[in-house]
């Protein structure tokens, strides 16, 4: 006589049939409905925190931030950028000025799971990733970034905050540096 155990069954039932057990099958319809249907989405996580391994040495760490809000201090390249969230929708957009005239205005669209903190620090990514590849021949390349967001001016100043945007922007600030650009952070009043 020959006995199988519930885990021989289901082996031998699946080599010789080619059917899945029952139990396989409506756990992945499950887990395909929550993705599809559900709304586990809600758990994951839009900016992480990275691992230590991956952050810079402190020494590299060292963004320009001007605490003198009291006026503007126009640059050759002033960089304006907001992020906000309604109802419908997440996003952020930047002004670029060169010489007081504005040459460049992007927008950009985010997953409706984001913030507005995440949207406000996603534009000064996305600012600093435009302006080094597209304005990378400057001679003059002095920015002054002006931003309505003292929660990310106080995230990138803030040594043990080490989340996914917060260390790619420093990053970008120390490859630019080392690509001869200056970049200063103001926080400027909300419109």
């Amino acid at each position: 006589m020959h006995t199988y155990t519930h885990t021989h069954t289901h082996t031998y039932i699946h080599t010789h049939t080619g059917l899945k057990p029952i139990h396989i099958k409506i756990k992945e319809t499950a887990e395909l409905y929550k993705i599809v249907k559900g709304n586990n989405y809600m758990n994951l996580q839009i900016d992480h925190y990275k691992l230590p391994k991956q952050w810079l040495h402190p020494a590299d760490r060292a963004i320009t931030i001007d605490e003198d809000n009291t006026q503007e201090d126009p640059t050759h390249i002033n960089i304006y950028t907001d992020g906000g969230k309604s109802e419908q929708d997440v996003g952020e957009g930047i002004a670029i000025k060169r010489s007081a005239t504005t040459t460049v205005e992007l927008m950009y669209t985010m997953d409706t799971r984001c913030t507005n903190n995440l949207a406000e620090a996603f534009a000064i990514l996305k600012v600093l990733e435009y302006v080094q590849t597209t304005l990378e021949n400057d001679v003059d390349k002095v920015t002054a970034m002006y931003t309505d967001s003292r929660t990310t001016l106080e995230s990138l100043h803030n040594m043990n905050k080490h989340t996914f945007l917060t260390e790619e922007i420093r990053r970008k600030v120390k490859e630019m540096g080392s690509r001869g650009w200056s970049t200063r952070s103001r926080w400027t009043k909300a419109h």
